[in-house]
């Protein structure tokens, strides 16, 4: 088994906005002693231990859940669940992420959640976790070992669909927000120029500008295009079957815990599911979760 992806599964990160650099890290394997991390990822020292298993079942939550905890803000809650994973205090560590999340979503923070969902053999939810955190973090090395990592694990095994336009290559490399600043900046230079143009009418600035602001419209239209895709949704339960029709129908194949799909359209508590291969049906929206930052992430 790859030892660096492993590590980089067992690594935790520090801070959401400030983080103090003398905080410890949280290795997941409770092995090693803890290394100050400064917000991104090192290989842990202990790249083995029980936190390395891929699980299959997913934690069915109490009846009477208690209630989330509260922080006098988000970067001290992300501390106090740093703080519960170094100490291998997961349920804290998770509800810690959790609460963060509710107030102050963040790739960091999604990490950290996955690390915690994959020690306690909730594969699947650990996956949603990390793919959501790449929503606002395309280049982030560390998410991406751990999903290709995971992504082995699971019994489908199947090619991760992409909802990135393919006009538009680049959105995969940017966030929508970097992509948006982007665009933003670029036509903004533009009308400098053409300003600077007018004043200055010796300047070759025409060129330049329509060349900047072009290319400031084909980011804006991949910003738009992006916006709108199919998010990408992760089966949470150990078996689906996918149907072809709403709420029922013929059984087409089944997809299994941890496989990647995009959520094409939902109606009366039912999800369209899409493979990259081609193949679709719909499945009970109970069944998956979808990578959005934005929306809670659920409880299982």
């Amino acid at each position: 088994m790859n030892a660096l992806l492993l590590g980089m599964i067992l690594s935790a990160r520090l801070g959401v906005a400030a983080p103090d650099p003398t905080a410890p890290s949280a290795p997941v394997g409770g092995a090693a002693e803890p290394t100050v991390v400064t917000g991104t990822a090192q290989p842990s020292a202990d790249a083995g231990g029980d936190g390395t298993a891929p699980g299959e079942a997913l934690r069915r939550g109490a009846a009477s859940p208690p209630p989330p905890p509260t922080f006098d803000s988000p970067n001290a809650g992300f501390e106090v669940g740093n703080t519960a994973l170094a100490k291998g205090d997961l349920a804290a560590a998770e509800a810690a992420y959790r609460a963060v999340l509710a107030v102050a979503p963040d790739p960091d923070v999604y990490y950290n959640l996955g690390n915690v969902l994959w020690r306690e053999k909730q594969s699947a939810a650990a996956i949603l976790a990390w793919r959501t955190a790449a929503v606002d973090a395309p280049r982030d090395p560390d998410l991406a070992a751990n999903l290709e990592f995971a992504h082995r694990t699971t019994k489908d095994a199947l090619a991760v669909p992409s909802n990135v336009p393919a006009w538009a290559p680049w959105m995969s490399a940017l966030s929508v927000g970097e992509a948006s600043w982007m665009a933003s900046a670029l036509l903004g230079v533009a009308l400098v120029l053409v300003g600077l143009r007018r004043k200055f009418p010796q300047l070759p600035a025409v060129g330049i500008a329509v060349g900047l602001g072009s290319l400031g419209v084909v980011v804006g239209a991949g910003v738009l295009a992006r916006a709108g895709a199919d998010p990408v949704a992760v089966v949470l339960v150990p078996e689906v079957a996918v149907t072809s029709d709403l709420g029922g129908g013929v059984t087409l194949f089944s997809l299994h815990a941890g496989a990647e799909v995009l959520a094409a359209e939902a109606s009366g508590g039912s999800v369209l599911v899409v493979l990259a291969d081609g193949r679709r049906g719909w499945v009970p929206a109970s069944s998956v979760g979808i990578a959005d930052p934005s929306a809670p992430f659920p409880v299982l």
